[in-house]
């Protein structure tokens, strides 16, 4: 994810797209691995951990790439979002809760924000022109899309913590 991130930064969208492709197979390979071995308490925590950095690089690239436009503000929401979704999550499951609510994680993000990518260049390359329309849709959806299910999970959660019968204290 990180050459995804400077492959956004350099606005090389083709390299952009296929560096997330292959962070998104890879990031695949290594839960089915986990799933058939034993996995550690660690080794989740890693993984989990190291796939939240990769989103952090990936939208760092993007900023540095809007950074003199208000497109800038929304990958900043958009980051936002995504790191909300994914702490409303862990804190549910740190309090004893499962967090399943939202259609729009990590791996929809990628989805769109690759895609967009190589819409682009393709669009780019074959009506020669230097656009960025595609990308900057992709970031808007991404950066609306990872909002809303921040709500949605923040919501979820809080009603099911207030009337679960769980207490606070555990």
């Amino acid at each position: 994810m990180i050459l995804a991130g400077l492959s956004f930064a350099r606005a090389w969208l083709f390299w952009a797209a296929l560096f997330i492709c292959l962070a998104g197979i890879l990031d695949v390979l290594d839960g089915q691995v986990a799933r058939s071995t034993h996995i550690t308490p660690a080794g989740a925590f890693l993984d989990s951990v190291m796939d939240r950095w990769g989103e952090l690089f990936l939208f760092l690239g993007l900023a540095f790439l809007f950074r003199d436009t208000w497109l800038l503000y929304v990958v900043i929401a958009g980051f936002g979002g995504a790191v909300i979704t994914s702490y409303a999550r862990a804190r549910a499951e740190g309090l004893g809760e499962k967090c399943r609510e939202g259609f729009f994680q990590r791996p929809e993000r990628l989805i769109v924000l690759g895609a967009a990518a190589i819409l682009n260049y393709l669009i780019n390359l074959y009506l020669k022109s230097q656009t960025l329309l595609p990308l900057k849709l992709g970031v808007i959806a991404v950066a609306a899309l990872s909002l809303f299910t921040a709500a949605q999970r923040t919501s979820a959660v809080y009603k099911t913590l207030k009337y679960s019968s769980k207490s606070a204290s555990g």
